[in-house]
């Protein structure tokens, strides 16, 4: 394939020049050029920008890390309890913890087993559920409103 000019080159992740090329019947287009390209134009175009034929290289810059969303956030929460104890405390951990409260409080009784949040099985009061639910809505709610 024929070009006729590129500029601004730089590294990318992985080792290729990524830069801007006039291609011939495409005009000037992103190109991404390596020495493994396929094509001989794309060995040939990462050739000469390592030469420098375009300008220096620049530098690989990584995007900005993207900080997780609230909802990512809420969806990772664990809580411990004054025992030690970790829960999930995710929306649905939530309501599976109120609904356990809620059936251990008609059926009279004071424990359950629960799987806790590192996947171990557990005798877990009904305090323990309760305080659990406090502190995931706790933090679910210094998650939404921050």
């Amino acid at each position: 394939m024929q070009y006729t000019n590129a500029h601004s080159p730089s590294f990318d992740a992985t080792g290729g020049i990524q830069l801007f090329v006039t291609f011939e019947g495409l005009g000037e287009v992103p190109f991404g050029a390596s020495p493994n390209d396929a094509e001989a134009h794309g060995r040939e175009i990462y050739a000469r920008a390592l030469a420098g034929e375009y300008g220096e290289v620049a530098p690989y810059v990584a995007p900005p890390e993207i900080p997780p969303s609230r909802q990512e956030l809420v969806n990772n929460i664990i809580v411990t309890t004054i025992s030690g104890k970790l829960f999930d405390g995710n929306e649905v951990a939530q309501q599976r913890i109120s609904r356990a409260i809620q059936a251990l409080q008609i059926a009279n009784q004071t424990s359950t087993k629960w799987k806790l949040a590192d996947n171990t099985i557990s005798d877990v009061t009904l305090v323990e559920l309760q305080e659990a639910l406090v502190l995931a809505g706790t933090e679910m709610t210094r998650i939404w409103i921050s």
